[in-house]
């Protein structure tokens, strides 16, 4: 099971790698964390992918590999430098096989020493072989909110 995963970019202030075209000298999505943990790199490795994109050259694939974890992830973490009631995170998910679990985008506001909000579409558990679609995550958003962490889980 995978799956493949594009976002948006439209904070035109700023320049984020949220379309995953800017590669680091080892090929890996510059700006991105492609887990959390060494478990999960290798229960649920992260690559880019070239053959399977929405738009442009690259979209990012996230695959089980083996039971050593629950879940896997990639994000990429934004500073808070923006004013406003919320928040909308806005991504491209293609699936193929998901069974056991779901897949979904993910995004975490966090506080300076708390979280201030979160939401991983569980209630929405993508699931199955299904092509590219256009997905969104709204949250609340305060000053209060000092980073934003925005990724794919699986």
């Amino acid at each position: 099971m995978f799956i493949t995963v594009l976002f948006a970019q439209t904070l035109k202030s700023q320049t984020y790698n949220f379309d995953v075209e800017k590669l680091d000298v080892n090929n890996k999505p510059y700006q991105w964390i492609l887990s959390f943990s060494p478990d999960m790199i290798e229960s649920y490795p992260v690559v880019v992918d070239s053959t399977e994109t929405h738009t442009g050259r690259y979209s990012l694939r996230l695959s089980k590999a083996k039971n050593t974890t629950s879940f896997g992830s990639c994000s990429i973490v934004i500073p808070s430098v923006y004013a406003g009631e919320e928040i909308v995170l806005r991504g491209f998910l293609k699936t193929k096989n998901v069974k056991n679990g779901y897949a979904g985008l993910w995004m975490r506001l966090d506080g300076k020493d708390k979280t201030l909000g979160f939401n991983n579409m569980s209630n929405r558990s993508i699931k199955g072989t299904n092509d590219w679609h256009e997905f969104s995550i709204t949250l609340n958003f305060s000053e209060e909110v000092k980073n934003i962490n925005v990724g794919a889980c699986l």
